[in-house]
């Protein structure tokens, strides 16, 4: 069964990678109280993939001379981790 979820920063959980099948990344352990725990993430879970968002400020030539600060721009990344040491991902 696949599950997505979704938590606000920090999640209070500790990935490991499991000694049975190289490459596949677990949940540790999980925080209680911690957002991934709200979240529904449970110790044993098997992490397939994550996401990740970098947000930058994208500032015009034209708002720098006015002296504005520009506006936020977000990007979105996914990174699977099947297969993969999770330090690689």
């Amino acid at each position: 069964r696949v599950e997505v979820c979704q938590a606000s920063l920090p999640l209070g959980i500790i990935l490991g990678e499991s000694e049975e099948i190289p490459g596949m990344v677990l949940v540790d352990e999980v925080t209680p109280g911690s957002n991934g725990e709200a979240a529904g993430v449970q110790e044993g879970d098997i992490l397939r993939a994550c996401t990740a968002c970098q947000v930058t400020m994208e500032t015009p030539t034209w708002q720098l001379l006015a002296g504005g600060i520009g506006q936020p721009k977000t990007k979105r990344f996914m990174f699977s981790v099947d297969g993969r040491p999770f330090e690689e991902v």
